[in-house]
């Protein structure tokens, strides 16, 4: 089971570029109506182009890789899905000595909805998921 969560914000610039991407798709639609003489209601066209808006942004919250620069600052979500190395630093002290930093590396997997964390160390694996990543500012 996957947990999903928007802030207010996200939800907001989401429905926005929802609502820019029905309208567009409904101006195409439109448009070949009229060039090909297509005998389609403003009605069938309507709930035609929300049913494929819907399961398109459906599809591309969910499954999507979230790699698209101008789309996430549009949206409000930045971007780590990649390969992070660094070091793990501790203050715990092992029979009163400090632990010397520990090699890591990150594998985030990232879609709009979702972030999937995998860690690697030399002697152990980690696995987790988060609902949100807030960042003050963005």
């Amino acid at each position: 089971m996957s947990i999903y969560s928007l802030t207010y914000d996200e939800l907001t610039r989401m429905l926005k570029a929802y609502t820019f991407f029905f309208l567009a798709l409904l101006g195409i639609y439109f448009g070949f109506r009229e060039w090909l003489d297509l005998q389609v209601t403003v009605l069938q066209m309507i709930t035609g182009c929300f049913t494929a808006a819907t399961l398109a942004f459906g599809f591309a919250a969910k499954e999507m890789k979230w790699n698209q620069p101008k789309l996430a600052k549009y949206l409000g979500k930045p971007i780590v899905h990649g390969i992070w190395y660094g070091e793990l630093s501790t203050n715990f002290k092992r029979n009163g000595e400090t632990i010397a930093p520990i090699a890591i590396v990150f594998v985030i997997k990232q879609t709009y909805l979702s972030i999937s964390i995998t860690s690697y160390t030399s002697t152990m694996d980690g696995q987790s998921s988060i609902e949100a990543l807030n960042r003050p500012g963005f």
